[in-house]
């Protein structure tokens, strides 16, 4: 029980920096493609909802749930 226990506390932790390199890595894949139909980059609420839309989408494409769900949306939008 005690390895079980141990086990999965090294998975999470193993765990939670690989999910923040992921996120800050799909921020900035977000960003880059933050342009507007005049091929000049998105500013203001344009970009944020760009940003918003973006992250959602990759958090779905991970499949994540609830709290792992909005951290790395979180994570992500401030990847920009």
């Amino acid at each position: 029980m005690k390895r079980l226990v141990l086990a999965a506390i090294i998975v999470a932790f193993a765990a939670g920096p690989a999910l923040a390199a992921d996120a800050a890595s799909s921020g900035k894949a977000c960003a880059a493609t933050s342009m507007g139909k005049n091929k000049k980059p998105l500013a203001g609420a344009a970009k944020m909802q760009h940003m918003k839309s973006c992250c959602t989408k990759a958090a779905a494409q991970a499949k994540l749930k609830g709290a792992a769900k909005t951290s790395f949306i979180k994570a992500c939008e401030k990847g920009a």
